[in-house]
């Protein structure tokens, strides 16, 4: 027990002391107020005292039953939440069945490895970023849509969780039949009983089966380093939690040892709103080298107010994966070499005004891969391309 005691304080005063500075464009937080910055290479030590309420609250999201069957009874043994159990059952099954085994397929057969993965614009699509990309370490996802709370941490939730699973159930519909979230009935749904992406996250993650570690509100620093906001709670039994602007979810597979870092931020990537010295350094720190994951991105990239996160996507990434609607086809040159899936016969309506001839054309004169699976906006043809970096800026 002393020994315990000892790790526990050993923890807290390397998260106290550890961290730099947020970034923020009027003032600089002084540095007592931030915790030891977080490095994906090395996993933290992570004593949550074998507390399972992260865990448990994903494990109801998901349909499932928690560990801890006394405090969450009344959920539990409601018609409603055996009724939701059902329906959530039978729909990822269905989903499961039609989409993810050839999404699974198609990893093994045409992709690398990949642990470390950039998905702006993302939402709360933890289902196809875990989909393509199964041996996540690190992931930072990135949407307009706020983190929000963790429901069943307080009485008002408690009280409406017969209204939290009919939402969750409408928000993942489209995601499961289309692939995609709508941005519009998104926005509805994450601001009404959800009050955010985190329990459309941990739901998807539990449906994986994974297992909820910790889940904690983070800041960016001016060096671009992910650091816990406040250390007193990041080890703490509460999952009634201050999460925005940005949180970091830890997790991991059942009986496995290493630890994954999902990060979510609730940020606009305009020009205009972004930081970009600040970003562009957290690019720098984790994604140099790494993957791009761009799919259902709005066509925003073609847009010139979303000129710098493209350039960045483009300078410090060595593969991209983006469906019709993320990088433009024509800002790949000669140093990327680049593969064809699906059939690309134009955008929907609601975006025929960004056609892509040239798009259409390459994939009339090069050598293209079929896909059985549902991505980007199509509904009919369904497409993507993975471009792979052959020189290197850096």
């Amino acid at each position: 027990m002393k020994a315990k005691t000892l790790l526990y304080f050993f923890i807290l005063y390397i998260f106290i002391f550890g961290c730099g500075q947020r970034q923020n464009k009027n003032k600089t937080l002084p540095e007592e107020n931030f915790s030891q910055q977080i490095d994906p290479i090395i996993n933290n030590p992570l004593d949550t005292f074998a507390f399972k309420g992260y865990n448990d609250i994903a494990q109801i999201l998901s349909g499932k039953y928690p560990s801890d069957s006394i405090k969450y009874l009344k959920i539990t043994s409601s018609e409603s939440f055996n009724l939701y159990s059902e329906i959530i059952k039978k729909k990822w099954s269905k989903h499961q069945s039609s989409t993810l085994t050839d999404i699974e397929k198609w990893v093994n057969k045409n992709f690398e490895y990949y642990d470390t993965i950039f998905y702006p614009f993302s939402g709360p699509d933890f289902n196809y970023l875990s989909a393509f990309f199964p041996d996540a370490k690190f992931t930072v996802m990135i949407g307009l849509e706020k983190c929000g709370k963790l429901p069943f941490g307080d009485e008002i939730s408690l009280k409406n969780f017969k209204e939290i699973f009919e939402t969750l159930d409408k928000s993942i519909y489209t995601n499961l039949e289309y692939s995609f979230f709508r941005t519009k009935g998104m926005r509805v749904d994450l601001n009404s009983y959800l009050e955010g992406t985190l329990p459309v996250i941990l739901m998807f993650m539990a449906l994986k089966d994974y297992e909820i570690i910790n889940v904690n509100p983070v800041i960016l620093t001016n060096e671009g380093k992910f650091c816990h906001k406040d250390s007193t709670i990041a080890y703490s039994y509460s999952v009634d939690k201050d999460y925005e602007p940005y949180c970091e979810i830890v997790y991991r597979k059942k009986n496995d040892s290493v630890y994954r870092y999902l990060y979510y931020l609730s940020m606009d990537l305009s020009n205009e709103s972004l930081d970009e010295i600040m970003f562009e350094k957290m690019v720098q720190n984790y994604f140099t080298g790494k993957i791009c994951f761009l799919k259902a991105a709005s066509y925003l990239m073609f847009r010139k107010d979303f000129g710098e996160i493209k350039k960045l996507i483009l300078n410090y990434m060595n593969c991209i994966l983006t469906g019709p609607s993320g990088i433009p086809y024509d800002d790949f040159d000669k140093n990327w070499d680049i593969s064809y899936y699906g059939n690309y016969i134009g955008p929907i309506e609601l975006f025929s005004s960004y056609p892509q001839n040239t798009l259409k054309t390459a994939y009339k004169q090069n050598k293209t891969f079929p896909i059985n699976f549902k991505f980007d906006y199509h509904q009919t043809n369904h497409s993507f391309i993975v471009a792979k970096r052959i020189v290197t800026p850096y």
